[in-house]
């Protein structure tokens, strides 16, 4: 199954479609002809701000960093602690 073209606009004397990669909603693509266009970087920017996209992306990174730091922190202990 490809992905579904539902949409496509006009930016700055440029064509853009909007796909469904998946076809279940959690994934859009935003594709041009022309790749790393600074429209291309413009609308993503503009989304990001609009959408507060990021966020969870940053909150993730955060809770990994977390976890990290305690399985190493859990690794050392154990490992200082004598065996019987």
């Amino acid at each position: 199954m490809g992905a579904e073209i539902f949409c496509e606009f006009r930016y700055k004397e440029l064509v853009f479609s909007v796909s469904e990669p998946y076809g279940d909603n959690s994934f859009y693509d935003i594709l041009c002809d022309k790749p790393d266009t600074e429209a291309l970087i413009e609308i993503y920017e503009k989304f990001c701000t609009i959408s507060g996209s990021g966020n969870a992306e940053k909150w993730n990174k955060k809770r990994l960093m977390i976890w990290a730091a305690f399985i190493i922190a859990a690794g050392i202990i154990i490992s200082v602690i004598p065996s019987s």
